[in-house]
This record gives C-alpha cells, sequence and structure tokens, in this order.
C-alpha cells in the first residue's frame, strides 16, 4: 500500500480528454502498474482490486481540479496485496476519499474479508481459536471474539 509512482502513458492533452468525457476505460489501459501486471512483470503474485475511480493524483491542494503543470494525473496510491499464507484474502470494496483537498493526492482504502482455514498447531488447539483469544480490545487486555463466526475476521489498517 503506497505511492506506487506509476503513471498513465499517455499526453497531458490527452488524459485531459478523458477526464472531461469521464473516460476511465482508457486512462486505465495505459496505466503503467496495469500494463506490467497484464505482462507479468515487477509485482508478480500481488493483486489489485477493480478501479472504478479516476486518478488520486496530481490536484490542485485546496480542490477538486487536476494539476496538468508537472505531472499527467494518475493512480499512484494504490493498494496492492497478496496472502503469504495463502489465506482466502477477499477484497470488498476499494476505493478513494473525493473529499480530502489538504494534499495534491487523494487517500485511498480497502476492505478486506479474510477467511481463517481451521488448522491445529503443535498442542492440538485450533490456531482461529488462539487467533481471537489474543486479540486485545482495551487496556485492560480483555480480549476480542468474534461469536457470529468463527471462521472469519475483520481487519483494520489505518496509516
Amino acid at each position: 500500500m503506497g505511492d506506487l509512482n506509476y503513471r498513465i502513458d499517455m499526453d497531458p492533452k490527452n488524459v485531459q480528454k478523458c477526464l472531461e468525457k469521464n473516460d476511465l476505460e482508457s486512462l486505465l489501459e495505459n496505466d503503467q502498474l496495469i500494463k506490467e501486471q497484464l505482462k507479468g512483470l515487477d509485482i508478480d503474485n500481488f493483486f489489485e482490486g477493480k478501479i472504478e475511480f479516476f486518478p488520486t493524483y496530481k490536484y490542485e491542494i485546496g480542490t477538486d481540479n487536476y494539476d496538468f503543470q508537472d505531472r499527467v494525473p494518475s493512480w499512484t496510491d494504490r493498494i496492492i496485496y497478496k496472502s503469504k499464507l495463502n489465506y482466502d484474502l477477499i477484497q470488498l470494496d476499494y476505493k478513494t476519499i473525493s473529499q480530502v483537498r489538504s494534499s495534491d493526492h487523494k487517500p485511498v482504502y480497502s476492505v478486506f474479508k479474510l477467511l481463517l482455514n481451521e488448522k491445529k498447531n503443535e498442542n492440538n488447539s485450533n490456531i482461529e481459536n488462539n487467533f481471537y483469544n489474543k486479540i486485545p480490545l482495551n487496556n485492560n487486555d480483555e480480549s476480542f471474539y468474534n461469536e457470529t463466526s468463527n471462521n472469519t475476521s475483520s481487519v483494520c489498517v489505518i496509516f
């Protein structure tokens, strides 16, 4: 997750025309990261959800207007992911927060669902229950347990 600095491979005037026409598809076809993923290069084995929002970078600070002076607007702010332990990681939402105007970037966020497989550790106890029982809920060292489902978890990370 972060500012990956991939750009849209188009002339600034063509990018501006696409933005005016709300032509998201043409912009995405020219996105450097998507092109590299299709070739199997650079960030192989990582995934990114479907982008359904306009470029998150290069805005005039304090506005929703793109700044074409130095850079072409692009999706530099991305969330790419993979599951290292081969758990089922499902991206439920991937969006930008367009109301933020304090930067030349618009922040992005994603919501994931993590399906934990029931596995046993060497003590023959359920890893999933150990996982839940060790999540502190507050400073009093209480624990959180998801009673609605024993095989899913909601994880939230805010940077």
